[in-house]
């Protein structure tokens, strides 16, 4: 049996700028992470039945592997052109619908286990390209392309999308900037899950509201990058709850009274500095920005808010 292992990822700066109608008018820049959380593939041949098996949230049994009903499972496979018996599934550590880019993060993995089961020579690159291909073509699912990307690469990453769509990935080896996110940085989960294909769709509605508020966040990559390197807490806490309240208000979708609270609470402690909700919107985990991730744990634990750790994988 093939596993394969894939890490979600917390966009950490330029999301939105990785959404079509944006790159191909200015082009794309932004940052982003994976983080120790995971989505796992497995995927084997079946040799004594002449039946496909497929266990995702519910289990199906099919002869033919175009009649599977999990939308990103068929596609990956019609793509590749697989007709045998398999047996395949997946496991997550985390809610699915939640901001995490978990759906890239299973065709990437889903990808990488075909690689293997074909013995196929596929670059990062080539795998990325696609999911990109499966999730925004075949299956024309609203969104950007940096979940494809950063799943298929992992690590800390400044992702560059020329008008084509076509990218570029470098990789950010500076360590302050990376015990920066992991001392500083803490994802509260907000208990609620969404369909980003519907929140998106809803951006498009008012595309030059959009287009504003995510040129906003394009043009000030330096400046988040030297507040980073710098480890200037407050500035980056602020930099984040100003773009939210930015985001908030190009779709009504974005957000509820549910989310609004929480990040009103949260933003009542003395040791958060920022934040904002992280994805498309609507739910998901929220990443704030903390100047003692140990109290601020502690205080998490007398609460109903659950959070978690990051540490970059």
């Amino acid at each position: 049996m093939i596993i394969t292992k894939t890490p979600f990822r917390i966009p950490i700066v330029g999301g939105g700028t990785d959404l079509k109608f944006f790159y191909s008018k200015f082009s794309g820049n932004l940052i982003s992470v994976c983080f120790n959380q995971y989505i796992y593939v497995y995927l084997s041949k079946r040799n004594l039945e002449n039946k496909s098996l497929v266990q995702t949230s519910d289990t199906q049994l099919v002869n033919d592997n175009t009649k599977i009903r999990h939308n990103l499972i068929r596609e990956t496979l019609k793509f590749f052109k697989i007709k045998d018996k398999l047996n395949i599934g997946f496991f997550s550590t985390l809610p699915t619908r939640s901001g995490i880019g978990s759906s890239s993060s299973l065709v990437v993995g889903l990808i990488k286990a075909i690689k293997i089961y074909k013995k196929l020579k596929l670059s990062k690159k080539k795998i990325a390209q696609i999911a990109i291909k499966i999730e925004r073509e075949i299956l024309k699912e609203e969104g950007g392309v940096q979940d494809q990307i950063i799943a298929s690469y992992g690590g800390l990453k400044n992702i560059k999308i020329n008008k084509k769509g076509e990218f570029k990935v470098r990789n950010i080896n500076n360590e302050n900037y990376k015990k920066f996110i992991e001392n500083n940085f803490i994802l509260i989960y907000s208990n609620l899950r969404r369909y980003s294909n519907k929140i998106i769709k809803s951006q498009t509605k008012n595309k030059n509201k959009t287009i504003e508020t995510y040129k906003s966040v394009f043009f000030k990559i330096k400046e988040f990058e030297y507040l980073m390197n710098k480890g200037n807490i407050k500035q980056i806490g602020q930099f984040f709850h100003d773009h939210w309240m930015k985001k908030k208000q190009i779709s009504k979708s974005m957000t509820n009274y549910k989310l609004d609270k929480i990040y009103n609470d949260l933003m009542k402690n003395k040791n958060i500095f920022g934040g904002k909700l992280i994805g498309a919107g609507g739910g998901g985990f929220f990443l704030f920005v903390t100047n003692n991730k140990n109290k601020i744990k502690k205080d998490f634990l007398k609460t109903k808010y659950q959070f978690l750790d990051i540490k970059i994988s």
